[in-house]
């Protein structure tokens, strides 16, 4: 099991290193990381978003509670997350969004997906994907909605204009929102992609996971270069990807204990799918939405190393 984790997660460690080896380059100056994250954001990560709602078999047996649980799960803990920001490190309301994004949204594709079948097996494919589609989409859809909305609390104009304002940015204008419901749409009438339009959509999704890490990579002097001078405290830092990899799968196994039924399989992967490190998504959300996020990029390398060692842990106690 140790060995399946440490496989899984290594490669993001070292497409993360390469970005960083990279920085130290005049080929990658300060103006590279925007737009390799901007890339990110507008073009693969909406492909990706699109090519897994497209091609989810939502209708396939699936237990009605698996979902409820996901989505109850992700709310609280966000929510936990955001107070414990405010009240705990003193951070202010788009910091502590920001630090909620940081200590909730899971890499629950690319290493997810892996690590599962894994350890449940190959029959836990199908709770796999509609699991990480589930946190995907709460993940989303919720965190660009949040971030205008904040921003538009602190200018000024009647609250009407405020919301009307927040709502073009975080829908009409987010292309996130615009694959994932381009995806509904293919899906939920089943439309046939002709050939090229579905090799092109693959093409663009599998560079949005390599990419983000390695945009991580370019940040990562940055954020190192504010730690040490205190700029960026540590002490959040800690408590977010403590909390991501240990209360959130905690808090997944009380709630679904309020709503028993779940076939063990489909228990096993809710629960390892919360014990996930910090998403590259999360980053790129966070860069897209505040152009500051470095205490992102620190959760991801934190989480991601101590998820060598939590990983086993959660399955063994909470699955045992």
């Amino acid at each position: 099991m140790l060995t399946t984790v440490l496989f899984s997660i290594l490669p993001l460690f070292l497409i993360m290193l390469i970005g960083y080896l990279a920085s130290r380059s005049t080929k990658f100056g300060p103006g590279a990381e925007p737009a390799i994250s901007a890339f990110v954001f507008y073009i693969a990560l909406p492909a990706l978003l699109f090519k897994v709602v497209a091609e989810a078999q939502l209708g396939e047996g699936i237990p009605p509670q698996f979902p409820l649980i996901i989505v109850a799960a992700c709310a609280l803990f966000s929510g936990l997350s955001i107070l414990i920001s405010r009240f705990l490190f003193r951070q202010d309301r788009p910091a502590a969004v920001q630090y909620a994004l940081g200590s909730s949204f899971g890499n629950v594709a690319y290493l997810g997906v892996p690590v599962i079948l894994g350890i449940v097996g190959s029959d836990a494919g199908l709770a796999a994907g509609i699991g990480q589609l589930t946190h995907n989409l709460f993940f989303m859809l919720l965190y660009p909605i949040l971030f205008p909305l904040l921003a538009a609390a602190q200018t000024e104009g009647s609250f009407g204009a405020k919301v009307r304002a927040a709502a073009d940015k975080a829908i009409l204008k987010n292309p996130v929102v615009w694959g994932i419901a381009a995806g509904l749409l293919v899906a939920a009438f089943d439309v046939p992609l002709p050939g090229p339009i579905v090799d092109t959509t693959n093409l663009l999704a599998a560079a949005a996971a390599p990419v983000a890490l390695f945009a991580i990579g370019l940040t990562l002097r940055r954020t190192v270069t504010s730690l040490r001078s205190g700029h960026l405290s540590f002490a959040p830092v800690v408590g977010a990807s403590l909390g991501k990899l240990l209360v959130f799968p905690a808090l997944t196994v009380l709630i679904a204990r309020l709503l028993p039924g779940l076939p063990s399989d489909w228990y096993q992967v809710m629960v390892l799918l919360a014990a996930m490190p910090t998403s590259a998504s999360g980053f790129i959300l966070a860069q897209a939405e505040t152009d500051n996020a470095e205490a992102t990029a620190a959760n991801i390398v934190l989480s991601s190393t101590l998820a060598v060692v939590t990983i086993p842990i959660v399955a063994v106690v909470l699955l045992g």
